[in-house]
């Protein structure tokens, strides 16, 4: 780790989660680059509380509380999140510049970053045409489903993104979590039903909500966490929020998006060197 620390010159985030960052404390000599849409993120931990939606469920109380925590680095861990980790504070620390999205050389690499809004308002996926390969980011095809939970998350915009991936003339999908490296036509195959689980969800809620449960009450039923999860801070807050949302309007006879559901875990994964 110590030779990779000396000859990584240049770390691209797709977007500002811990499991995406983390690692980036570990390359002292690397400029670190993030989308252009979060870029103030890096070193501001205030703009990524308004992101995630700390400011939105603890107010600004909770977010000083929340900084002082990270950058001390003495708090206990919280279960099954990262919400306290002492990285968000070290790997933040060096401002970042901003990639643009679209054409974008690394060395001699050609490089589009494509806008994959949805899972963060930021996030890119870098698109390699000549070696006809794109890293999907958290476009992941986990069995989890996808991950929009947070106060600039949207989820009509990450179905757009998910499906504007097949447009590219990539052979080669690389996600960021568990599946790994897949062929085009696999990709596609199993992008359907890792997106119907937003309507799986959607119609869980309905069926809930058609019973009498509360807004505020559907967290306790399992409907994104199973209640086990429902001890950590960022899954459930201490007075059983959870979400935020509204019933936009659609077409008769399709489900409505619960598109502003809050619920916060992060997953820590390996680090990446290059592009996270």
């Amino acid at each position: 780790m110590r030779r990779l620390a000396r000859v990584v010159t240049r770390i691209l985030n797709t977007h500002y989660h811990f499991d995406h960052i983390h690692g980036n404390r570990l390359f002292p000599n690397a400029t670190v680059m993030l989308n252009q849409v979060e870029q103030e993120c890096f070193p501001r931990l205030e703009s990524i509380a308004g992101k995630l939606g700390i400011q939105e469920l603890y107010g600004d109380a909770g977010v000083a509380e929340w900084i002082r925590a990270v950058a001390a680095g003495t708090s206990p861990p919280a279960p099954f999140s990262p919400a306290f980790r002492p990285e968000w504070w070290f790997s933040t620390r060096v401002p970042a510049e901003a990639y643009p999205y679209g054409e974008f050389a690394i060395g001699s690499v050609r490089t589009v970053m494509v806008h994959s809004p949805g899972h963060t308002a930021g996030m890119a996926c870098p698109f390699f045409p000549e070696e006809g390969l794109v890293y999907t980011a958290d476009i992941d095809l986990t069995r989890f489903g996808p991950w929009y939970f947070a106060t600039d998350c949207d989820i009509d915009a990450f179905v757009r993104s998910s499906r504007a991936l097949l447009a590219l003339d990539a052979e080669w999908y690389v996600t960021g979590h568990e599946e790994g490296l897949l062929r085009r036509s696999e990709f596609a195959e199993r992008l359907e039903g890792y997106l119907a689980i937003i309507d799986k969800r959607d119609r869980r809620i309905l069926d809930l909500l058609g019973q009498g449960v509360s807004e505020e009450r559907l967290t306790d039923h399992g409907v994104l966490y199973p209640t086990r999860y429902h001890v950590a801070p960022w899954v459930r807050t201490p007075d059983g929020r959870s979400f935020a949302g509204r019933w936009p309007t659609g077409p008769p006879g399709t489900v409505p998006r619960w598109s502003s559901g809050r619920a916060f875990i992060l997953r820590p994964r390996p680090v990446r060197c290059a592009v996270s």
